[in-house]
């Protein structure tokens, strides 16, 4: 691949998890460089956006273009250019609070 400007760009972008919409027609371009801050309220989707960004997960619609080609098909051409660190998942719903803080304590 040629040395061209990196430049992430998301085409009409749709996220559904489970049986709710996150987001839908998300489009924009980021060049080499840019610096993104995501922000939002809890459940809003920023950790799936990110996720779909590095691609660990999928639209239900749209493109993510790395360097104008689909991070889908460049698999580990796109990965070599990529540094992603996640979080430790938050506090679990179905858990009681005695089980969350056990489980937390043993990481």
């Amino acid at each position: 691949m040629s040395e061209e400007k990196a430049k992430l760009e998301l085409q009409s972008v749709r996220c559904v998890r489970g049986e709710r919409l996150l987001f839908s027609k998300l489009n924009f371009q980021c060049p080499a460089g840019t610096l993104v801050r995501i922000a939002g309220p809890n459940g809003t989707g920023k950790t799936s956006l990110l996720r779909l960004l590095v691609g660990l997960m999928q639209p239900q619609e749209g493109l993510i273009l790395w360097k104008n080609e689909p991070i889908k098909k460049l698999k580990e051409e796109f990965w070599k250019d990529l540094v992603y660190i996640g979080h430790l998942n938050g506090v679990k719903d179905e858990l009681t609070a005695r089980e969350n803080l056990l489980i937390n304590c043993e990481i």
